[in-house]
């Protein structure tokens, strides 16, 4: 995969794979997180339409990873999410 260093700004909520089965809301590809991407040592994301299509145009996301930056306690950190659903 190529890389692409770009920066995007968007809001990121954490959810665990019992919370996105009672949402309930259909994914147009790709899935809802599992228990098994606990162990793939990336966290897994679900983009909605309008970030993925800003994010990865003309391509499929599924399987791209993304960084995620922040701080805690004044220490920058980076996490890294592979897309499994839009």
């Amino acid at each position: 995969q190529d890389r692409v260093d770009r920066q995007y700004s968007t809001a990121f909520l954490s959810l665990d794979d019992e919370a996105s089965k009672a949402l309930n809301i259909p994914l147009a590809e790709g899935r809802w997180f599992s228990s098994a991407d606990e162990s793939s040592g990336l966290g897994a994301a679900v983009l909605n339409r309008r970030i993925a299509d800003t994010m990865f145009p003309n391509q499929n996301p599924i399987g791209k990873v993304i960084a995620k930056y922040g701080a805690k306690e004044g220490k920058k950190i980076q996490s890294m999410y592979k897309i499994v659903g839009v």
